[in-house]
């Protein structure tokens, strides 16, 4: 049995889980009362955070799914090319 045999029959050590790639990031709330803001108005700055940050929030754990799902493709094609 070749070194490539071998390797293609034990399963690969599953990689160091990193926080930043779990893809459950969280909306966080507000640190401060938009209201009491001067110069900007509350609706601005809660529209901002529900729809902008959020919204960001939400596509980032949306990528990082994505880009699991097609890593996790590619590694078993890989290996069942084999």
């Amino acid at each position: 049995m070749t070194i490539n045999e071998a390797s293609a029959q034990t399963p690969a050590a599953a990689p160091a889980a990193v926080p930043a790639f779990a893809g459950n990031h969280q909306v966080k709330p507000l640190r401060f009362n938009p209201a009491r803001l001067h110069g900007l108005s509350e609706r601005l700055i809660t529209s901002h955070h529900e729809n902008n940050y959020a919204g960001s929030v939400k596509a980032l754990n949306e990528g990082i799914a994505w880009k699991v799902r097609q890593t996790t493709l590619r590694e078993n094609s890989a290996r069942t090319a084999v």
